[in-house]
Order: C-alpha cells, then structure tokens, then sequence
C-alpha cells in the first residue's frame, strides 16, 4: 500500500486515497472472475454449443461491435452526469449477462447477452477511467494507469488457470460465478462510492450531449489524436487474437488443450505481478513515446513467435516476452488519451478509445477464426506480428507532433480547459 499511496503527487485526503483503494481493489476482483471465464468464451461456443471456429469470432466480436455503436450516445454520458453512477450502471448491467450466459442454451440467445455485454461496457469503461483521471494529477497517471494493470493482471494471473479447472471451455457455471460477483461488486460500489466527490468540473464547463457527441465526431480535426487512434485500431487488430483465436488454436491443436491456454493467460497475469512494480517508477522516467514504440515492438515480435512454436514451453515462454512489452506499452497507452483531453471532456475521449478498440475486437475474432481454419497459425500470427509493425508508424507519427510526450512522464501536464 506504501506504493500505491505514492500516485498522488500531494497529500492527498483521506477520502481519495479510500477511492483509489476500493477502484483498483474492485478491478482486481472483477478481473480475476472476468478472467475466469471470457477468455474461454469462443472455446466455449465452439466445444458445448457446437458453433464453428468463424461463428464462433463473430458471436464474441458483436458485443465489441455494439460497444463501438452504443459508446457514440453512451460513452460520453459521465461528462454532463455523474461518473459513478454511469459507472455503476455499465457494471450491473455486466454482470447479469455474464449469468445469463453461464445459464443459455442456445446460439440465438447468446447473440442476445452479446449485445447487453456490449452496451454494459460502452458505460463502464469511459465512466471509469475519466473518474480515476479526474482523482491523480498528471505526473502520476503513468504511475495510477501501470497499479491499475497490474491490479487487473493479479485477476489474469489467477483467473485463467481456475477457469480451466472449472471447464470453463465446456460448461458454464464459471460465467455464472463471474456475473454474480461483478453484480456484487456493483452493489457493494454503490455503497461505498456514495460520497466520491464526483464532479470534479464546474457544472458551466460540462458539455451537454450534442457538444460530446460533435467532440467524437470532430476528432479527425485533431491529427495527434487521430493518428493515435489509428495506431491503436490497427494494433487492437492483432491483439484481439490473443483472447479469441489463440485460445480456439491451443485448445483444439495441442496436447494440453484448454489447460495450457490457461497457464499462458497465469504467466502474462505473473509476469504482470513481477515486473510492474520494478518497471513502474522507470517508466516515469521514460517519455511515454518511448514506453509506447519499445512496448509495441517487443510485442510484434512476440507473436511473430507465436507462429513459429510448436510446444507447450515455447507458449509459455513467447507469452511472458510478449507480456514484457504488453508491461512498458499499457500504461502509457491509457495516460494519452487522459493527457489530451480536456477535463470535461475526458469520458469523450475515452470513448474515442473505447471506439478504436471496439472496432477490431469486432473483426478481428472472425477475421482470426477464418484465417486459422483456411491457412494456419502462421498465416494468424505471422500477419499480426506486420500489423503490430505498422502500428508503431501511427504512434509514433501522433507523439512526435506533442512535446508533452517526449519529455518523462513525470513531467506531463493537463490540457487547458475548453
């Protein structure tokens, strides 16, 4: 906990220091059973309800889908209302899919769930990372957004290897776990968050809904913003296929099946847990366009190594290289878009995130799936590892154009207000 109080650059009250707490303690809770079941999702889809491989991508690429549409009315909602309770909603409403889920029986149904999941994180995601960006100063946000990963990864860490005891790829009753506790983490925020100072912007600052959605719409006017973009569209191409096509390929193709996919997802989780707290004041340091092209990098290369191993070591060994980039680029990656935005307006702009994630998380599964049935596992990762590629030349075309982003993160400051 020493570490953690640390984030915020002055003393801060008692009551943000209890916020940041109960945020990164209830993300690593929804993590760990999230993690229990998600990533087995597609397996699960293709082994119990016996879908096929492309069908299977394209049912979990459409909550991705309905989170990129429902983020254009949804996303921007907590900057002209309160976060936490835009929060909240997205939260409860995750939690009753990943039940439902856990309980259907049929294809139909699931499509159905798909879309609740989809608007549930439309709300949740933007609403969460403007109120934490709202409650630390910049220089410590590389600091706040690298505790916050690493949190979530104590989930990645456990999370998977219970899944796969579990049989999370042949029944589901860990989705039913997941969706229950995330519905009482839900509940139990709805208590303790009750008294968060929540509008940290003069209520005359506050955009009403047509101004956030003309903010979404005009972001092509801003080229870092848009190249940035643009590189994390490209690079959420190939790192959808870490969460879906990987696991259809490791469970179906090796020895171990579902088992080794889960001691994978535990190293990246350990991998997390060991390095973060080494790297985290080092990455201060480092200005956030190093962090990204050195991150982004290692990760190319990492699944360049996925198609290329052919045993359960070289698995698990590729996937901690490729954690050790995932560890130098994810926290810088959430910082920009923090750093960037205004104030009142930063739910907008997490939802530009949100939108550039989205839209691969869509593709990408069916675009993996068919690419894994018709050409193999290096025509999936080989191909990634191109992607991965071009997708340093956009971020490092965006953060050149800011000085902000070439100077250490621990001398990073806010946009002026608009």
């Amino acid at each position: 906990m020493a570490m953690l109080n640390a984030m915020l650059t002055a003393k801060p009250s008692p009551s943000v220091q209890s916020i940041v707490y109960l945020l990164v303690g209830a993300n690593s809770i929804s993590a760990l059973v999230r993690f229990m079941s998600l990533p087995f999702l597609a397996l699960y889809l293709h082994v119990a309800l016996h879908a096929s491989f492309a069908l299977s991508g394209l049912i979990v690429g459409l909550g991705s889908l309905v989170t990129v549409l429902a983020s254009l009315f949804l996303g921007p909602l907590s900057d002209h209302m309160s976060r936490v309770r835009v929060m909240l909603a997205g939260t409860g409403l995750l939690g009753l899919a990943f039940t439902a889920e856990g309980l259907a029986r049929s294809l139909a149904v699931f499509v159905g769930l798909q879309v609740v999941v989809g608007i549930g994180f439309a709300l949740e995601g933007p609403a969460f990372e403007a109120l934490v960006s709202d409650l630390t100063p910049p220089p410590k946000r590389v600091l706040l957004f690298g505790w916050i990963y690493w949190g979530a990864n104590i989930g990645a860490a456990f999370g998977p290897a219970l899944g796969a005891f579990a049989g999370a790829g042949r029944h589901g009753l860990p989705f039913v776990v997941a969706g229950t506790v995330v519905m009482a983490l839900a509940l139990l925020g709805a208590i303790g968050l009750r008294h968060v100072p929540d509008d940290h912007v003069p209520e005359g600052a506050r955009p009403g809904m047509g101004q956030s959605l003309r903010t979404l719409l005009g972001a092509v006017q801003d080229r870092i913003l848009l190249l940035y973009l643009l590189g994390q569209v490209v690079s959420g191409l190939a790192y959808v296929q870490l969460e879906t096509t990987l696991g259809q390929y490791i469970g179906t193709h090796t020895a171990m099946g579902a088992r080794l996919f889960g001691y994978m997802m535990a190293a990246n989780g350990f991998t997390v847990l060991a390095l973060q707290p080494l790297l985290g004041r080092f990455l201060q340091s480092r200005s956030v366009l190093w962090s990204t092209l050195v991150g982004t990098g290692i990760m190319a290369l990492g699944f360049a190594g996925y198609g290329v191993a052919a045993s359960a070591t070289a698995f698990i060994g590729d996937q901690v290289f490729m954690t050790v980039g995932e560890v130098i680029s994810s926290p810088a990656s959430q910082t920009v878009l923090s750093v960037l935005a205004p104030a009142n307006r930063r739910a907008t702009y997490f939802t530009l995130q949100t939108l550039a994630y989205g839209l691969p998380q869509f593709v990408g599964p069916a675009l993996g799936g068919l690419a894994l049935q018709t050409a193999g596992k290096w025509a999936v990762f080989g191909g990634m590892a191109l992607v991965t590629t071009t997708a340093l030349a956009f971020y490092r075309a965006a953060l050149r154009r800011d000085g902000r982003f070439l100077r250490p993160a621990r001398e990073l400051t806010d946009a002026a207000p608009v």
